[in-house]
């Protein structure tokens, strides 16, 4: 399989940046860059040192020689840019949600099966040191069987109505499909398949088509239930995973990132262990980089990606 010594950027926006940044820390040469905003496109080309910009995504797939790409459009062109690179044997890591139907994800799904390169779903927190840290530390520690797990990310985000996230044709779908989705992926990470899942949503935003608040409840395979919140529309950040085994609480509060709380069963101590703290860009396409050159299978799949976009729109139909 192909190593990556080249990569491109489809879509400029806020988490190309961070994409960019995670190629830049790991060595890898941005060399090509497109937005439909042609503006946006050179202003972000200056930070990617002079990566040349074309004038569409087919035009970057095919003239550019990149050996790699990340999809930071909107969902609804995550299909036809992904299928694309695929089939010319470019190595895909692709924004969430992976695309705006189960559907359009089956067709992703495979085409990287056919494929000589890899396709990665972008779930950045699967990648943070904290996460990681957990689930092995719930293994190693014999905590038990997750009974419990609670997440919520969401905060003041009211502009969120004027761009393509509140428009459904756009997004999939609202806060759910946008960031929830990372709550759907943590808790399939932790818990195993989800069996069930409903949901209540509301739109508060006028003018839009999708929910800006919801509440996911899931059940896995395994009989552990989760409660997955977000919301554009809150006073302040809230960003958190808590976690109750049989034998202890574990709880991970983003706003004080470089600490785990854990309370054991028949303790009211507060166990705190100092984490290191990072964004996950840097270690997701560490990953992407490390999976593509080796050959293996990223720890994030296109069926992953797929199994989310299921869960998400099958709970907003």
């Amino acid at each position: 399989m192909k190593p990556i010594q080249n990569a491109g950027i489809i879509g400029c926006g806020k988490v190309a940046l961070s994409h960019l940044k995670g190629y830049q820390e790991n060595g890898i040469n941005v060399s090509a860059v497109f937005d439909i905003v042609a503006d946006k496109a050179r202003a972000f080309a200056v930070q990617a040192n002079g990566a040349h910009c074309y004038p569409s995504a087919e035009a970057l797939l095919a003239e550019s020689g990149v050996d790699a790409i990340s999809i930071c459009t909107p969902p609804a062109l995550h299909k036809e840019v992904a299928i694309a690179a695929l089939q010319r044997g470019i190595h895909v890591l692709c924004e969430k949600p992976m695309a705006v139907s189960p559907e359009e994800c089956r067709q992703i799904e495979e085409a990287a099966q056919q494929s000589n390169a890899i396709f990665m779903m972008a779930f950045r927190h699967r990648f943070l040191p904290a996460h990681r840290f957990i689930k092995e530390f719930i293994r190693k520690e014999n905590l038990g069987r997750i009974i419990l797990f609670y997440n919520t990310f969401g905060g003041p985000a009211q502009k969120m109505k004027d761009t393509w996230f509140c428009r459904k044709a756009l997004a999939g779908g609202g806060v759910i499909m946008d960031t929830t989705v990372h709550g759907i992926d943590l808790f399939r990470y932790y818990c195993g398949e989800i069996r069930q899942a409903v949901a209540l949503a509301q739109r508060d935003f006028d003018g839009t088509d999708v929910e800006d608040t919801g509440i996911v409840s899931v059940k896995a395979e395994s009989g552990t239930l989760g409660m997955l919140a977000g919301s554009w529309n809150l006073p302040t950040g809230v960003a958190i995973v808590d976690i109750l085994t049989e034998r202890a609480r574990i709880t991970y509060d983003y706003t004080n990132p470089r600490i785990i709380t854990v309370v054991r069963a028949g303790s009211t101590e507060k166990e705190e262990i100092p984490i290191e703290y990072t964004s996950g860009f840097a270690e997701q396409i560490r990953h992407f980089l490390d999976a593509a050159a080796s050959g293996t299978v990223p720890l994030v799949t296109a069926f992953d990606g797929r199994r989310a976009v299921e869960i998400a729109t099958s709970i907003l139909c």
